[in-house]
């Protein structure tokens, strides 16, 4: 039997699975277990169909911290020319640009959701840039989909900014809104720029006023004196 056809039964008893000892107190590397399934949720005492998994590896869903469902899948139109880290910037820039629609977006996360379920995650974070005008097409793209995904993959959503595209005349404050919408974190890229203080303070005044925790892409460069940790870090103290 395939092990991943199991029988429709109220309560399915796996036998013969390893686990990862830090997982149950028990220490070791991989250690023998058995467990028993009614409704979707592990329970105690023995199952109705009992079924033989191989030493299958079991763990816990999976949770992955840092994804950007936005980006994925575009590399058999749009690979990166040279492998370096501006060809990867650049190219998904102007894939962005010609055609980051609303469908394109929702299609290819949509792929993702489901490959990623199919492997066991259950809950996922990811970026999505939010240059105007990609926060009003992405954002409500996510939003239908984190609904339709609802008790199978948990997700947030966290909006991407570069640093030198936040001040007080930008649209920073609009993104903003539309990350509370989404319940989502606000974000940015941070690299030295003019003004990079001035920067992170109206980033955190807007983070503060809407109740957002904040997120951080720090130093996203070649340049190995790039120190903008030093920067949020006396930002936050500041604010």
């Amino acid at each position: 039997m395939d092990f991943r056809t199991l029988p429709d039964a109220a309560r399915l008893r796996l036998t013969n699975l390893r686990v990862p000892g830090c997982l149950t107190g028990a220490g070791g590397d991989l250690v023998p277990l058995s467990l028993t399934l009614s409704g979707g949720r592990i329970v105690e005492g023995p199952g109705d169909v009992e079924v033989d998994m191989g030493g299958a590896i079991v763990f816990p869903g999976f949770v992955d911290m840092h994804t950007h469902l936005d980006k994925g899948h575009i590399w058999p139109r749009s690979p990166n020319p040279d492998g370096t880290f501006m060809g990867a910037l650049t190219t998904v820039g102007e894939d962005r640009e010609a055609r980051w629609s609303a469908e394109d977006v929702r299609r290819r996360m949509d792929f993702a959701l489901r490959c990623a379920h199919a492997h066991g995650t259950r809950a996922i974070r990811t970026h999505l840039d939010a240059e105007a005008p990609q926060a009003a097409i992405s954002f409500p793209v996510f939003w239908d989909l984190r609904a339709e995904w609802a008790g199978r993959i948990e997700l947030q959503a966290v909006c991407l900014v570069p640093v030198h595209r936040i001040s007080a005349d930008s649209d920073f404050g609009q993104i903003a809104d539309i990350v509370v919408t989404a319940g989502g974190v606000l974000g940015a890229v941070t690299h030295p720029v003019w003004k990079l203080d001035d920067r992170l303070d109206y980033f955190f005044r807007m983070a503060a006023a809407r109740g957002l925790a904040a997120d951080f892409h720090v130093d996203e460069t070649l340049d190995p004196a790039s120190a903008t940790l030093r920067a949020i870090a006396r930002a936050v103290k500041r604010n």
